[in-house]
């Protein structure tokens, strides 16, 4: 809008303060005839000032936003992802302790950390073609009605790491967003950052887990059968037949492979590890076994002197899960036991009541179990540095129900390891279990 007055005579202005003129372009004064200025202390000059504003319109503030990424709705443990839980503040023992797993800063002044995700290169083909998805959800501080047309830019740290799309829309409060590692990168510092485009201020951060080795090793799956032809007659032979395909039966290359699909493509996984799944038969002697104190008269597992029984019987190598037909004398349902201390045991104990499913078999019991051989405490124990209330969380290390109350059950599915547990699982493999390539 412009505006021309046109004066017949003489302007004179008096004012008993400051005299300020502002301009969004040039100034310009021009006259036929002399110009005048003088200044009783000087002229100065110097860099333009903002032009205070009208309490009728007040300055807006700069729009303050902050990226959270998190997993999407529908994971299921299909790679590594490890933030800071809302609520671990109310159930973590020492969280300072805790704190120092996640790069922290602060974002306008509030307490940001930084999340972790662990993916395979494309080489190993255990993502989609396409990578991974995340969810990406957008924090308003202030204003949230001034968000429209506000972009906010992804970027990577490396050229092999790529994200799609690189450009969102800060109006909306949720975009998932794919990320795929095209080669291995070996650098201990590979992020994401998500920046406001128009201030070019941080607003959110993702760390990678360097991913240039991958953690390998054997998964033995031995079903522990009672032999039948040590049998002293021909009915206890049938008897033993029976008790085999009633509890063991349906292990077979089906059961097999959705327990392999489980535990490298829902599970280790999350660590960048890979495990070759073999099956075998091992017989035993019942009788023997009763005779030397391993197995109760009615063939129940008597856990202490069971393990022993059971060492000689591992593969030298990996770790050896033993699916037995027998049921535990201390439990009647389906509990396992880890050989943990020292770390160099390498066994899983599975009595009796063994799923029929096997993926939902190694989702509930054994990828806890395997975490524990490679080196893993429970959340909640004393080991930790740190530990998290049980029944408080989703990770595979915490308990389902409660073992002295079975009422009290965990009301999140068990399905992630932390950042510290993958590290930790990772340098056993090295030490005593399998290699990195």
């Amino acid at each position: 809008m412009s505006r021309i007055r046109n004066v017949k005579g003489h302007i004179t202005e008096v004012v008993g303060g400051d005299y300020k003129i502002y301009s969004a372009s040039d100034i310009v004064e021009s006259a036929t005839d002399k110009f005048h200025e003088t200044a009783g202390e000087g002229f100065f000059f110097g860099e333009p000032e903002d032009p205070p504003t009208s309490p009728d319109n007040p300055a807006k503030k700069p729009l303050e936003l902050i990226v959270h990424f998190r997993r999407p709705d529908d994971y299921d443990g299909e790679f590594g992802f490890d933030w800071m839980r809302d609520d671990y503040k109310d159930i973590c023992s020492n969280f300072d302790e805790l704190g120092r797993d996640y790069e922290s800063m602060k974002i306008y002044g509030k307490p940001y950390y930084v999340p972790w995700l662990a993916i395979f290169p494309d080489d190993h083909k255990q993502q989609s073609e396409k990578g991974i998805r995340l969810k990406l959800e957008i924090e308003s501080l202030n204003n949230s009605e001034d968000n429209i047309g506000t972009k906010i830019g992804l970027s990577t740290s490396s050229p092999f790491l790529l994200v799609n799309p690189t450009e969102i829309d800060s109006q909306k409060s949720s975009h998932i967003i794919e990320i795929r590692c095209t080669e291995k990168i070996a650098d201990d510092k590979i992020f994401i950052e998500a920046r406001d485009l128009a201030s070019q201020n941080l607003v959110g951060k993702l760390n990678i887990l360097r991913n240039d080795s991958i953690y390998r090793f054997t998964l033995f799956l031995i079903r522990l059968l009672d032999d039948p032809d040590k049998a002293e007659n021909e009915e206890e032979k049938s008897a033993i037949e029976r008790a085999n395909e009633c509890y063991l039966g349906h292990i077979n290359d089906d059961w097999i492979n959705s327990v392999a699909d489980r535990v490298n493509n829902f599970g280790l996984n999350q660590a960048l590890i890979k495990c070759d799944v073999v099956f075998k038969d091992i017989k035993i002697d019942s009788k023997d076994w009763i005779k030397n104190g391993y197995l109760t008269e009615d063939k129940r597992i008597i856990e202490t002197s069971f393990r022993e029984a059971i060492k000689p019987l591992c593969e030298n190598n990996g770790v050896s899960v033993f699916l037995c037909g027998f049921l535990s004398k201390g439990f009647s349902s389906g509990a396992a036991w880890a050989g943990t201390k020292p770390t160099t045991l390498n066994y899983v104990i599975c009595p009796q009541y063994i799923d029929s499913d096997g993926s939902s078999y190694a989702k509930r019991i054994l990828l806890h179990e395997i975490g524990h051989v490679l080196g893993l405490g429970h959340t909640f124990g004393n080991d930790n540095t740190y530990k998290l209330q049980m029944l408080k969380t989703d990770n595979i290390m915490d308990y389902p129900v409660d073992p002295e109350n079975q009422k009290n059950l965990n009301p999140f599915d068990r399905i992630t390891f932390s950042r510290r547990q993958w590290l930790k699982m990772q340098e056993e493999i090295v030490s005593y279990h399998g290699n990195k390539e």
